[in-house]
């Protein structure tokens, strides 16, 4: 990775009492590949008058044998070097043009040179920072505030590279860094948490992009597999998940996936309370649960019987005498041939001849019943849609609705294992375990 060091340049740059400056010092050690120097006024005129800061780089890279760009950013008219606001907003902009022009880069700042404002605009940055920044102090040789400076103006760049101490071999690293993580990238982590938490998942996302650089790559990638796989996506949500060594579907079956991560994505509403939404995903729901169990247990295909726009074809439905006869009955010989319902369902599993599991009988039947009762009010009208409505319609609870779905759902033949069923919950862990700012 390509290393950037950010860097205002002070009075003890680039060497001082027979030492680093912290400019140079950060260089020795860190090895950056482009050098972006800060001057103000003042130090710009030192850097015309003798160019010291460029001339010591330029001698270390030859000592170290490692070259780096260095780029000035020079501020001629800059007097008031005091000013935190005005440092803040400039380094602010500045790095943030850094980091487009050098993506994938690890930004280093020196907090060590220049004026106490610069320094702590620069380490506000580094802790506030939407991206990562790594905060670099150096130490004095004595560890201690920096001894007063005579006649800086009068500079022999040449004799002072000469007489550096920290040229010699062994010469110890003084740098230390001070900002592991941005306190602005935790505190975003913890939203993420109480997002998934949510399984919103598309909110998930957004917030762990403003902090991207500061995640494990595995969190993105799972957080945009479950945003898709929220959206029902499970096409893109397998091949997503080829890259990653982790398990997201718990169902594999063609003719089981459909309807399981459509009965998970009902839990989350319900989870949720958002009973507008599951109470409209109930028709869907319940449709594919009965055309599944007709024919994986009543070994009826009703694809068999249906025309490519999802209406019965009559020509192939009266073909099948008992099949046509039996609806005809249950429609008082009056049946009607056009979109399929998912009443026609439950009146092919009232059929004995059909259908011999009568609890399933049952349950399909009550379910019907319950659905009658609330769906439309919610699907045609502006309402609130509260617990205490549900229950004055129906005359369940919305705990008892989602166990009856659950009980329907199980007694067709979709999964009972609760590790199925808790799988949004188990990968919700997993990304909570890779959330580690």
């Amino acid at each position: 990775m390509k290393k950037i060091l950010f860097s205002p340049v002070g009075t003890t740059d680039p060497i001082a009492n027979c030492y680093d400056g912290p400019l140079l010092h950060i260089c020795r050690f860190y090895k950056p590949d482009i050098v972006y120097l800060f001057l103000s006024k003042e130090i710009s005129e030192f850097n015309k008058k003798d160019n010291r800061y460029v001339y010591c780089l330029e001698k270390l890279m030859e000592k170290t044998n490692h070259s780096f760009n260095i780029k000035l950013i020079q501020r001629n008219e800059l007097i008031n070097v005091h000013e935190f606001n005005y440092f803040y907003e400039e380094f602010s902009t500045l790095l943030h043009n850094i980091k487009n022009e050098n993506l994938d880069s690890q930004i280093l700042l020196n907090v060590s040179s220049g004026t106490p404002a610069m320094q702590s605009a620069l380490y506000s940055l580094a802790v506030l920072g939407e991206f990562k920044l790594v905060a670099i102090q150096v130490a004095t040789p004595e560890n201690k505030h920096n001894p007063r400076r005579d006649k800086i103006e009068d500079y022999d760049a040449e004799l002072y590279w000469e007489t550096n101490l920290d040229n010699l071999e062994n010469s110890v690293n003084r740098c230390k860094e001070l900002v592991e993580h941005a306190a602005l990238a935790k505190f975003t982590e913890k939203i993420i948490i109480k997002y998934i938490d949510s399984y919103d998942y598309v909110a998930a996302n957004v917030a762990a992009e403003s902090i991207r650089d500061f995640l494990d790559k595995n969190v993105l990638s799972l957080l945009k597999i479950s945003r898709k796989r929220i959206q029902l996506d499970t096409s893109d949500v397998e091949k997503l998940t080829k890259s990653l060594n982790y398990d997201i579907l718990p169902v594999k079956s063609n003719d089981k996936i459909k309807i399981f991560e459509y009965l998970l994505w009902m839990q989350m509403k319900f989870k949720r309370k958002d009973y507008s939404d599951f109470i409209k995903g109930l028709t869907p729901i319940f449709f594919e649960i009965l055309k599944y169990f007709i024919k994986t247990k009543c070994q009826l295909r009703i694809d068999d019987y249906l025309d490519s726009e999802f209406k019965w074809n009559k020509s192939k439905l009266t073909q099948n005498k008992i099949l046509y006869d039996s609806l005809n009955r249950e429609f008082g010989n009056n049946f009607k041939f056009g979109l399929v319902y998912a009443t026609h369902f439950v009146k092919i599993i009232k059929n004995d001849l059909y259908n011999k599991d009568f609890n399933f009988k049952d349950l399909a039947i009550e379910f019907e019943k319950i659905i009658e009762k609330i769906r439309n009010p919610v699907a045609h009208n502006i309402l609130p849609v509260t617990e205490d409505w549900i229950k004055s319609k129906s005359g369940y609870t919305m705990d008892e609705i989602w166990s009856k779905l659950k009980k329907l759902s199980i007694a067709a033949g979709l999964p009972s294992d609760n590790n199925c069923w808790n799988s949004y919950d188990t990968i919700n862990e997993k990304i909570k375990s890779l959330l580690q700012i």
